[in-house]
């Protein structure tokens, strides 16, 4: 039943909601019904079982995890990620124009292995999947400038492997997440 009950809130999450990208929210007051605090709760959305998985988080604390929990300890490093740019913010000479948090490619790299690790193999297939397919969402890093994408993903048409200009500095730049 968990598992149909985790692939119909992913079906329903990739119909109707923008996600946030595992975006960093605060953690909840003291006291949790407050009403400034219940407008803010309302508007996340998280995967079934956990806590950091969705936009935001509704843990009270980095020390608690939902059900799921090599999943839900996975997302919340994920929402740790040092180097991040917000919805519409700019950083590193980019500016990020989706409507969610983007993070460095470093952070999702570890966000990917750690879900292939996880002994949560349902959820963290969900998981991966809506983040890194579903999402089709970007990274960046510090890297040659980009000259082409020489290899890309059959169905989705995500670059899979990019040519650089290696005579030229070093600069940030986007990069398609891989699929999962």
């Amino acid at each position: 039943m968990r598992t149909l009950e985790l692939c119909v809130f992913t079906f329903w999450l990739c119909l109707h909601v923008s996600v946030h990208a595992f975006q960093h929210i605060p953690y909840r007051d003291a006291y949790p019904f407050a009403d400034s605090d219940m407008v803010e709760v309302s508007d996340r959305i998280i995967f079934p079982g956990t806590l950091w998985c969705g936009n935001g988080n509704i843990a009270n604390g980095t020390n608690q995890l939902g059900s799921w929990k090599e999943t839900d300890a996975c997302c919340r490093t994920h929402d740790m990620c040092p180097d991040l740019i917000e919805a519409h913010g700019s950083k590193h000479g980019l500016t990020n124009s989706a409507d969610y948090t983007r993070l460095s490619c470093e952070c999702d790299e570890e966000f990917r292995r750690c879900l292939h690790n996880s002994g949560d193999t349902v959820s963290a297939g969900l998981v991966g999947r809506t983040y890194f397919t579903m999402l089709r969402t970007q990274c960046f890093r510090l890297d040659y400038p980009i000259v082409k994408c020489k290899v890309k993903s059959t169905i989705l048409r995500r670059c899979k492997e990019y040519e650089f200009d290696t005579t030229a500095p070093k600069k940030y730049q986007w990069f398609d997440v891989l699929q999962y």
